[in-house]
């Protein structure tokens, strides 16, 4: 366990062995608390309500973040000081880091500030239980005061593939159905270059609001516009879905087949314009 020491404390503030943690308690100081915890192979993220697989990249970075927290000098004693550090308990983050039921840290992550002689970005820490204020690399913030739904996943693509052009496409709405063959110019067709900046786009678009009490068995009902993306040598199809409830302050909930646990949220721009919006511009100003 780390402690609090006098002006010549060894550098390795905290010092965990990663192999060793079961979970981890994230206490943001702004948003509801979360939990990361390992179920072999993988580890989940969860905020009491929604449960999912935590997104690969965000896990090692917070991971590598508290494999060793250095401090470079003690910057004050007592509770006198704490909130002028950010460090009272309404004030900070904590981070509570487990073996099993053993708590292997517990600290708290006040406010950052710019050091002109250090010429950097510097943090404040102190350990739970213990009076001594210490100075971090500002960096860690960054990594351990993200929110719950920074660790999930985001796209809708799958990450481990590489995707071709479809070679068709069919557009369906309530009142409209537009078949788009990419290979044989057949129905309806595209000027390239436009469709592959289209794709491009497509590839890269993520959801940035989740829909966690959009209720996925009365999807059908509120159905609003679909892309379904075919290739002739598979027998998958990804669909893209978009559904409209005009209950909600942002109405659009679009969804994909390939991060079918994740509804999103949109408005009349983001994720609704960039998938659905621009396809039909695609084909009535070709």
């Amino acid at each position: 366990m780390s402690s609090g020491k006098p002006a010549e404390f060894d550098t390795a503030l905290i010092q965990i062995d990663k192999a060793e943690i079961t979970s981890i308690e994230i206490y943001p100081h702004s948003g509801p608390s979360y939990v990361i915890h390992k179920m072999d192979p993988n580890w989940i993220v969860s905020n009491g309500n929604v449960s999912v697989q935590a997104e690969a990249n965000r896990l090692y970075s917070v991971l590598n973040q508290i494999d060793t927290i250095k401090t470079f000098r003690k910057v004050a004693d007592g509770p006198s000081e704490w909130e002028n550090y950010g460090l009272r308990e309404n004030q900070a983050s904590r981070i509570k880091i487990y073996a099993n039921n053993k708590v292997l840290e517990d600290f708290f992550i006040g406010r950052t500030d710019f050091d002109t002689k250090l010429n950097k970005s510097i943090a404040y820490v102190r350990i739970a239980g213990q009076n001594e204020i210490f100075a971090v690399n500002g960096f860690l913030p960054f990594q351990l005061e993200k929110h719950f739904n920074e660790y999930r996943n985001s796209n809708l693509f799958s990450n481990d593939v590489n995707y071709a052009i479809p070679d068709q496409i069919i557009y369906q709405s309530l009142d409209t159905l537009i078949h788009l063959d990419l290979n044989q110019n057949m129905g309806f067709s595209v000027d390239s270059l436009k469709f592959s900046n289209y794709w491009q786009q497509l590839l890269a678009s993520k959801g940035r609001l989740f829909a966690d009490d959009f209720d996925e068995l009365s999807a059908e009902k509120y159905f609003h516009q679909r892309l379904t993306l075919s290739y002739n040598g598979s027998a998958d199809s990804i669909l893209l879905s978009c559904y409209r409830d005009s209950t909600r302050h942002i109405p659009f909930l679009i969804h994909s087949t390939h991060n079918s646990r994740s509804f999103f949220k949109s408005d009349s721009t983001g994720l609704y314009q960039s998938i659905f919006e621009e396809f039909i511009n695609l084909i009535v100003n070709n």
